[in-house]
């Protein structure tokens, strides 16, 4: 509220951190209030709320001064690879008066200027460090710089291990396609077999099968305490040779000494490779089964029908009957119809 300062003038008004007081002789008198942050104090007596003064009486205005303590704590994680400085900056809050211009009511506002420091000294710091048997040479000063030439509420890894390097446990690599048949794309051009509907998976003697990867230990790290840390040892895999194939290179490989479909077979700790020399197919060999061509055995169940095509690397038998298809095999052929 503005104030009339001519004759008869009620006003108070801040200069300088002096309150001026105008008024008439027997009043009225001007109000005032002291705000957040400053002390009013009326002839010595401190003063919370609206009062009136007249230009007789003591007026003294101060500003305030606030602090609110920080805190400050180093944690370890439970693997004892970091320590962790976890801070909340001692903060003070200052508050400044500005000149204010005459008013009836005056109201002493200020304004807020706010610093954060850090809670603690280096020498405390390091005191704790060297308390939790934390190495010291480990600490990362560039952290510890930024937080101190920048305080503000979180948390830093201070010091750091050298986590182990993991093993790698042994593991077998297979050089074949796990399934029993693959199912044929068809090109968008060029001649098409519409009966080509599948691979079927299958391979000659002495392919490599499976090869064995052995386990490689892992590098030892070192804790916030100097503490040498192992890693897990890693764990090794066994590469046995099943039927129809045979152990290379010092138990590394497995070949196939007979043509067939190749299957491994997994278990606690090591893995099987074996041959499967029979492609049994159940039902008639059609336009919806496709041709077959398989480098062992072929047993066909029911009929082999007009268009149609089956090879065998060895032999073929057929339950049932042939009609205008082609029968193709490295040694013989049984029909049953």
């Amino acid at each position: 509220m503005g104030a009339n300062t001519g004759k008869g003038a009620v006003y108070a008004a801040l200069k300088q951190g002096r309150v001026i007081v105008e008024h008439p002789p027997d009043g009225p008198y001007p109000l005032v209030i002291p705000g957040k942050g400053v002390k009013l104090k009326l002839n010595g007596e401190e003063r919370n709320g609206p009062v009136p003064v007249t230009s007789s009486d003591e007026v003294i205005v101060e500003t305030l001064k606030e602090e609110i303590p920080g805190s400050w704590r180093v944690e370890i994680t439970p693997d004892l690879m970091k320590a962790v400085l976890k801070i909340k900056p001692r903060e003070v809050i200052e508050y400044n008066l500005k000149d204010l211009p005459p008013a009836r009511q005056l109201y002493l506002e200020a304004t807020e200027k706010r610093e954060q420091f850090i809670p603690f000294t280096l020498e405390e710091l390091l005191h704790e460090l060297r308390r939790l048997k934390i190495i010291l040479r480990g600490i990362d000063w560039e952290a510890l710089n930024r937080i101190l030439l920048n305080p503000e509420e979180g948390e830093i890894v201070l010091v750091q291990g050298t986590p182990p390097q993991p093993s790698k446990d042994g593991w077998v690599e297979f050089l074949f396609n796990p399934a029993e048949k693959v199912k044929v794309e068809l090109p968008e051009e060029g001649n098409v077999d519409l009966r080509q509907r599948f691979i079927f998976t299958s391979v000659q003697p002495g392919a490599v099968l499976a090869r064995k990867h052995p386990a490689q230990p892992g590098k030892p790290g070192v804790d916030i305490m100097g503490n040498v840390v192992l890693p897990p040892p890693p764990k090794d895999v066994l590469l046995e040779a099943g039927e129809g194939t045979t152990l290379l290179k010092d138990g590394q490989e497995v070949v196939a000494n007979r043509p067939g479909r190749p299957v491994a077979i997994r278990g606690q700790g090591k893995v099987r490779v074996k041959i499967v020399n029979t492609l049994n197919h159940v039902g008639d060999v059609d336009s919806s089964s496709g041709h077959i061509s398989f480098a062992g055995d072929v047993f066909i169940s029911g009929s082999v029908l007009e268009g149609m095509r089956v090879e065998a690397g060895e032999n073929v038998a057929i339950a049932g009957m042939v009609s205008e298809a082609i029968i193709k095999a490295q040694k013989s052929v049984s029909l049953g119809g």
